[in-house]
């Protein structure tokens, strides 16, 4: 059973609250076109701002405080500087740190060690792998015990075999991300234990939110 879904990118905040999104993710990779930026604070000595508003423009008068506590905000990172992921920790207020470059489980841990628990108390870690084939999957076992979630983007595997998430023997909770219209249902029809969620950013434009309800009512 699904508990949690989330997307990437929504520019309309009480949109996801309204179809129940657990989370909503800022994307700090400077080359997305979703990018989130910081403001810059004009002082050397100062560092720069984070703000919801900064998402060019596009996200406006939220951030991830006690007023919108109903849904939770993650950031999206691929190769960054720990010091950097722990910047917008602090100054987005992140609630979770998705990764999708090639870090490593130690990378991961010294973060982990870094902001839990002095600067952000049980932050969650969601460590994404791109897959294309079966074996890919396999690469999970190295991140057990240190990554919160497992993310795996099947949008550039060809032939899709969903089977493999039903064997899966992990321990660590995953979420299936890159899915469209045709494969949602059966997506979210895994019954494998350790299957949480669905993450739908890839299967949207970034400006069509009826697209994102209609996905989201297929999938249940």
């Amino acid at each position: 059973m699904i508990t949690k879904a989330y997307i990437c990118h929504t520019q309309n905040i009480d949109k996801a609250k309204a179809l129940n999104l657990n989370c909503v993710s800022l994307d700090f990779r400077s080359k997305s076109p979703y990018y989130v930026r910081q403001i810059s604070s004009q002082a050397g000595i100062i560092p720069n701002y984070g703000s919801v508003e900064a998402a060019q423009g596009k996200i406006k008068g939220y951030v991830a405080n006690e007023a919108n506590q109903s849904i939770a905000f993650c950031g999206v990172f691929a190769d960054d500087m720990p010091q950097t992921i722990v910047t917008r920790i602090v100054n987005f207020g992140l609630n979770m740190v998705q990764l999708n470059g090639g870090e490593s489980p130690v990378m991961i841990n010294n973060l982990r060690n870094t902001v839990d628990p002095d600067i952000h108390p049980n932050i969650k870690i969601v460590k994404t792998l791109h897959i294309q084939t079966k074996t890919d999957i396999d690469a999970y076992k190295v991140f057990e015990g240190v990554a919160d979630y497992i993310l795996f983007d099947i949008s550039a595997w060809e032939n899709v075999d969903l089977q493999q998430f039903e064997d899966y023997k992990g321990t660590t909770p995953f979420l299936i991300g890159g899915i469209n219209e045709a494969n949602i249902a059966a997506v979210c029809a895994i019954k494998n234990p350790n299957f949480t969620g669905i993450s739908i950013n890839k299967a949207i434009d970034k400006d069509d939110d009826n697209t994102l309800e209609t996905l989201l009512k297929v999938g249940q």
